[in-house]
C-alpha cells in the first residue's frame, strides 16, 4: 500500500488522539495543548516550511490568537480524524460514479509532498495538472505566494 508523508511520520495518528479520537479512545489526550498552541504551532512551521523565517512574526501570532479560541485546536484536529472515513467514502463514491472528468489542479511544494498530491488524485482523476512550489515547504502562500498565485493563475487560464 503507497503511503503519503503525513503517515509516513505519524501526522495523522498523532493529530486523531489529539482531537481524542485515537483507536485507544484516550480523551485524555483532547486538550493538552490548551496555552501551548503557540508552541505546537511552531513546530510545524519550523519542521514543514523550507525557510522558517518565511513564517513571520505577525503570521504566527495572528493563527496562534485563532487557535487559541475554545475548541479551534480540537476541530483543527478532527480532519485528521476524519480521514479513515474519508477513505471508505471515496472508495464508494469512485466505484459508484469512475474518475472524476473535469480539470483537476494538484499543488505541492518543493521541499513538501512534491508531486504527491498529483500522483494521489491520478486514483480518482483523469485530468490532473500538477504544479509545484519552488523554495517552499508546506506553507505555500506564506513561503512563496508570488509563485503559488502564478501557478494557480496559469492553471485557471487554460
Amino acid at each position: 500500500m503507497r503511503r503519503s508523508p503525513a503517515s509516513e511520520t505519524g501526522t495523522i495518528s498523532f493529530a486523531a488522539r489529539c482531537s481524542g479520537t485515537s483507536t485507544s479512545g484516550d480523551p485524555t489526550w483532547s486538550g493538552w495543548w490548551k496555552g501551548r498552541e503557540r508552541i505546537y504551532l511552531d513546530r510545524f512551521w519550523n519542521e514543514l516550511s523550507a525557510d522558517p523565517k518565511k513564517i513571520d512574526e505577525e503570521t504566527r501570532s495572528h493563527y496562534a490568537k485563532l487557535y487559541a479560541r475554545p475548541q479551534a485546536m480540537h476541530d483543527a484536529f478532527e480532519q485528521f480524524g476524519a480521514f479513515s472515513q474519508d477513505a471508505i467514502d471515496n472508495k464508494a463514491l469512485l466505484a459508484q460514479g469512475g474518475k472524476i472528468t473535469m480539470p483537476v489542479f494538484a499543488i505541492g511544494a518543493e521541499k513538501s509532498f512534491g508531486t504527491a498530491m498529483a500522483d494521489d488524485l491520478r486514483f480518482v482523476a483523469t485530468n490532473v495538472t500538477g504544479g509545484i512550489v519552488p523554495n517552499s515547504g508546506h506553507w505555500i502562500m506564506e513561503e512563496n505566494p508570488q509563485a503559488t498565485v502564478k501557478l494557480v493563475a496559469e492553471f485557471l487560464a487554460k
